[in-house]
Parts: structure tokens; C-alpha cells; sequence
């Protein structure tokens, strides 16, 4: 079965790091294929490597925002979705 994992960063801080050990069980003990989209190659996706996960490397941005006002909210959304490109399924699959 294949899993796949977001990230809009590329370092093994708190987050990653919990999703590292996620998709390395998910792989080890389960036969899951993990796959991890990440913005960039780094501390993160060299780790995946050694373990033979895949990563594909798109611009995905953080999706979270600080609601200030519906002007700038609906402007960050518009950025993100522009960004994030809409080929992922296909190019995953």
C-alpha cells in the first residue's frame, strides 16, 4: 500500500522527525510504501534515502495562516494554491 506524506519543510525538527519514524515503521514493520512530497532535498529527505523512501520534491508551501483579516486570509490561500501544483497525482502515481 502506498502512504503518502506532505511536509513544508525539509529539516528533522519535532514534526518531521515524529513523521520520519512514522513512515520508517509504516515501511519496516507494515510493507507500507511511503511517499513524502517536501519543498526541497535536506536533512530530511537524505534520511528517507538511506531507508529507500521515496521523495518527491515539489514547492508545497504551509498551509496554515493566521486569519488577520478576509482580504489577506483569501489572498495567502489564492498564493498557496497557485504554488502547490496540481500535477502531484499524477506525477505520485
Amino acid at each position: 500500500m502506498k502512504i503518502l506524506f506532505l511536509t513544508h519543510y525539509d529539516n528533522m525538527y519535532g514534526a518531521n522527525r515524529a513523521l520520519f519514524h512514522l513512515m520508517k515503521g509504516l515501511k519496516q514493520d507494515y510493507g507500507a510504501e511511503p511517499i513524502l512530497v517536501i519543498p526541497a532535498e535536506g536533512e530530511m529527505s537524505y534520511a528517507l534515502a538511506k531507508l529507500g523512501i521515496e521523495t518527491v520534491i515539489m514547492p508545497v508551501t504551509q498551509w496554515q495562516a493566521v486569519y488577520v483579516t478576509p482580504l489577506r486570509f483569501a489572498v495567502k490561500k489564492w498564493r498557496r494554491k497557485k504554488v502547490t501544483p496540481k500535477s502531484l497525482y499524477c506525477s505520485v502515481i
